[in-house]
């Protein structure tokens, strides 16, 4: 898992590279535990909007 990942550009050179998985502020802010059901909830996308 690539950690601190906080542009485009260094997750495209991750995933042509092979890394599957990360986490960083690209992706969110740190956010309170009790807000992560909400925060799924509302930007949760049917699987077929995920697949490229």
């Amino acid at each position: 898992t690539a950690e601190g990942i906080e542009t485009k550009e260094q997750l495209d050179y991750l995933q042509k590279r092979g890394c599957e998985e990360g986490q960083g502020f690209y992706f969110s802010r740190p956010i309170p535990a009790d807000a992560i059901a909400l925060l799924l909830k509302e930007s949760f996308q049917p699987m077929e909007a995920l697949v490229a």
